[in-house]
């Protein structure tokens, strides 16, 4: 299952402007005059902030070319779908009826459910545009040709586009000094020279960035007994693995008491661990327990012509699965442990860990906020993740416009933050597992007769040709689409020519390059306002290049481990979403403020059973 993509955020509007010539429409008919590109997200959401001013760009720069049709996108705003799953259950419905008005030409979506498209044949081969397999980094391309129901495996329908760990490691660097502290303090051991705790000195100095604020609920924290942390060590390995991460979460917890006079309706909530995607972050762990070859729901392909593929559920058909599945629920809900004080109507809650319910509470806000100590979440956040002119514009006024006292003090700096990527290793002696964050390109013929090469379908294959392989002169300068792309969105386009050694150093040099210049602004005593909004673009995209060079690294990561790190894809259906849906509802309920509780595991896995049910009629 693909993560939907989160409000991260405003391009630059002095970026948007020369690219601003095309309007796109509010309709989603798909008319034979234009390119229908479809989307789950909002006019405002992140991957529609970039990927809005390559159309327009496109549409101004090739309008006289031969083959040349318009692109219109059409946002969630068109045709009220919000989950990239549902584009494609959508345009599946309307190929099944026949009504192909309503088919987009290239649908932003889920490669796990690519397969129900592909049943009718309608995703096509971009091979003879250019956009091939070998075009891609290897291991990402073998994902992308197993899920989409095809018998050739030399050729990629389901196209990688925006890859993005929606599963990346964070941390706010100053609460986790405090945390170490105290855990020293109850007698445990701390290896201040390993990287993780090193830097969280180093952010905690005086001077450096932001402080935890007083009315945070971590300074309500007492040691449960004075040697609450006897024997307990915190090194490096702490922080290489789902398991240790989480024992390290219930620990804290477990050694320390809430002094109930330090807390009011001031208060800030807390917790050791946040989580944007549990449920992702769930299977995952569930993937590194269940034998190597071994697939939780597979696509098979039947030979019947007119039914194709069909799904294997595992589970919860097999024993094996269902007992894995039960055991790790239980670790997940028994992990939450809290302390709390009732505050008029609302807890006041300190958490081991928190299933955040990624609407109006993410990981990345809790981590600028100075709430999670760490946190597994959505690299793409990284604007949000500090104080930054995005999350100024976002959060720093009332909805009536009124500043919000303390915000300049009471949110993370860019030196209180840390990221890194995402973590392959969930516990010790199991399979590492890379999680794909992102979503494909499903390029949908839409012809009557499956003719490829009408003009809609070229045109088609053209603008998708450019997008993954042209160049832009965006920024005032001829750079690569992948370079911009990732610039304006944090996300990174898994070409091979980009996946190198060679990418991910330009990217860090560049990186750094941008912060001197950031820095040099902001120590001038007279700096114009011209330079200072050049400035916080600068900023903006320096931290998008930080979200797109930790996925990088994970693909890397990938490449070069292949025989130890494993991918796992597991297909996508009606039920198999439903299922998803249910258990981030149950999770989330596990470790909620208010209204907690915990969903009955057997009820979960009856449900699912009646979800297969009724995609089987």
């Amino acid at each position: 299952m693909k993560a939907k993509k989160l409000l991260w955020g405003i391009v630059p509007l002095a970026a948007l402007a020369p690219l601003a010539a095309v309007s796109c429409g509010d309709k989603n008919e798909n008319n034979g005059k234009n390119i229908i590109f479809q989307i789950a997200h909002s006019k405002d959401w992140p991957i529609a902030g970039a990927l809005t001013p390559f159309v327009d760009y496109y549409n101004k720069t090739f309008s006289k070319d031969k083959d040349f049709i318009p692109v219109k996108m059409s946002y969630k705003e068109d045709h009220n779908i919000d989950s990239e799953f549902g584009l494609v259950k959508k345009a599946k419905e309307n190929i099944e009826s026949g009504n192909l008005k309503e088919v987009p030409n290239i649908i932003l979506g889920s490669q796990s459910g690519a397969f129900l498209v592909n049943q009718y044949k309608r995703l096509m081969d971009l091979s003879d545009a250019g956009v091939k397999k070998e075009i891609f980094n290897q291991s990402i391309a073998e994902l992308h040709t197993i899920l989409s129901g095809q018998t050739d495996k030399s050729k990629v329908y389901n196209i990688p586009f925006d890859n993005a760990d929606t599963d990346a490691l964070a941390f706010n660097l100053d609460v986790l000094n405090f945390m170490l502290e105290l855990i020293q303090k109850g007698k445990g051991t701390i290896d201040w020279n390993a990287d993780i705790p090193k830097r969280a000195k180093e952010a905690a100095k005086s001077g450096v960035g932001n402080d935890l604020p007083e009315n945070s609920i971590w300074k309500a924290l007492q040691l449960a007994k004075d040697d609450a942390f006897k024997d307990f060590k915190v090194d490096e390995n702490t922080f290489k693995s789902m398991d240790k991460i989480r024992e390290l979460a219930v620990k804290f917890q477990e050694g320390t008491r809430l002094d109930e006079g330090k807390v009011n309706a001031d208060t800030i909530t807390g917790e050791v661990l946040s989580i944007d995607y549990h449920t992702q972050s769930f299977f995952k762990e569930f993937k590194s327990k269940i034998g190597k070859d071994d697939v939780i729901w597979k696509l098979v392909l039947t030979g019947d012509p007119k039914k194709p593929t069909r799904v294997e559920y595992n589970l919860p058909n097999n024993e094996t699965y269902v007992k894995h599945f039960k055991d790790l629920y239980e670790t997940y809900t028994k992990s939450v442990k809290r302390h709390e004080k009732k505050v008029g109507a609302n807890n006041k809650v300190f958490s081991s860990i928190k299933y955040v319910n990624h609407s109006n509470e993410w990981g990345s806000w809790n981590v600028r906020e100075f709430k999670s100590a760490i946190s597994i979440l959505a690299s793409v956040g990284t604007n949000q993740r500090m104080i930054s002119k995005i999350s100024k514009k976002l959060f720093s006024k009332t909805k009536d416009g009124k500043p919000i006292p303390g915000f300049e003090k009471n949110n993370a700096k860019f030196e209180d933050v840390y990221l890194l990527p995402q973590l392959t290793l969930m516990s010790e002696g199991k399979d590492k597992i890379f999680a794909e964050g992102g979503s494909s390109i499903l390029a949908v013929d839409t012809s009557e007769n499956l003719d490829t090469s009408n003009a809609i379908n070229k045109a088609t294959k053209k603008f998708l040709a450019w997008l993954y392989t042209g160049k832009n002169q965006y920024y005032g300068h001829e750079e690569e689409n992948w370079k911009t792309f990732a610039k304006l969105s944090g996300y990174i386009i898994p070409l091979s020519g980009v996946i190198n050694d060679n990418n991910e150093k330009q990217i860090k040099d560049e990186i750094e390059k941008l912060l001197k210049e950031v820095r040099e602004v902001e120590k001038k005593t007279n700096a114009t306002e011209k330079e200072k909004t050049e400035a916080e673009d600068k900023f903006f995209i320096l931290n998008n290049l930080r979200s797109a060079l930790v996925s990088l690294q994970s693909i890397l990561n990938l490449e070069k481990n292949k025989t130890t790190v494993l991918t796992k894809p597991s297909v996508t259906d009606n039920a198999t979403s439903q299922f998803a849906g249910a258990l981030d509802s149950a999770l989330y309920l596990s470790s909620a403020h208010d209204g907690q509780a915990i969903k009955n595991v057997d009820e979960l896995l009856n449900q699912f059973k009646v979800y297969i049910s009724q995609e089987q009629k």
